[in-house]
């Protein structure tokens, strides 16, 4: 099997790599280690689904991987293990994030394409053609992370706009919120059992706004996927309870499946 990260590792020490609420929590809970000790906020732009914000209409950051000190884009990410022998390797590679899992592939309908300003050597993957499957698979279930995510953010959100955090702590306690909120969440994920959990992310499709006369699918209809993210909601929605539940942002309203 080729390897081509091994005597590279450009991506890692060159970019910025943003983070899920997932991936925070698998580090931290896996890898016994603090929020603080894995990612940092980095300032958004262009506000997105995935920024949260700590005072009422402010600036929105998104979670990103720590770099080693000293902090800059050109240092290498802090997992990045220096082998001594001109190779170098991901530290968590069982846990690497999301964003690592498809780098430096994207997907237009059925094929996997690599990105044409990607980092990687020419023709360091090979054929994609033989490896489409897996990059499929990790792409479908960055799919289900990033809309699950942005759900939990958007409920951070309306905490913060209801004014029921002090800006002075709201920095530490979204780290928490977020751990918090994942062992929840991954006990739903466990409770599914590896097929049906494999079938939901395979299947699972857009989370998108609703518009003005879509059918709905009746609630004994729905598809699996959709169930679990109904109840991934449901959990969401229970953490500051004093604030009523959100519609959903991102309802979904087509059946767009992935793959038969």
């Amino acid at each position: 099997m080729k390897d081509p990260c091994g005597p590279c590792g450009l991506c890692c020490r060159s970019l910025i790599v943003p983070i899920y609420g997932v991936d925070l929590w698998r580090i931290c809970r896996r890898r016994n280690r603090t929020p603080q000790s894995v990612a940092f906020y980095a300032d958004q732009d262009q506000p997105d689904a995935f920024g949260f914000r700590f005072s009422p209409g402010a600036k929105t950051y998104r979670l990103a991987l720590l770099k080693q000190e000293p902090m800059a884009l050109t240092q290498p990410c802090i997992f990045l293990e220096d082998r001594g022998d001109g190779t170098s390797r991901c530290g968590i590679y069982e846990d690497r994030p999301m964003t690592c899992r498809v780098y430096p592939m994207f997907r237009i309908g059925p094929r996997v394409l690599q990105q044409q300003e990607s980092l990687c050597p020419p023709d360091a993957w090979g054929d994609l053609d033989e490896i489409d499957l897996a990059w499929h698979q990790d792409m479908q279930r960055t799919r289900m992370e990033r809309d699950i995510y942005a759900e939990v953010v958007a409920r951070w959100n309306a905490v913060i706009d209801h004014g029921m955090l002090p800006e002075s702590v709201a920095p530490r306690l979204y780290g928490e919120y977020i751990l918090s909120a994942y062992d929840r969440i991954g006990e739903l994920t466990d409770s599914l059992g590896t097929d049906a959990l494999a079938d939901i992310v395979w299947h699972w499709a857009r989370v998108a706004a609703p518009t003005p006369g879509d059918a709905r699918v009746p609630r004994s209809e729905e598809p699996a996927w959709l169930t679990h993210f109904r109840r991934a909601r449901s959990i969401i929605d229970g953490f500051f309870s004093d604030v009523p539940p959100l519609p959903f942002q991102r309802m979904i309203v087509e059946t767009e499946a992935t793959a038969g």
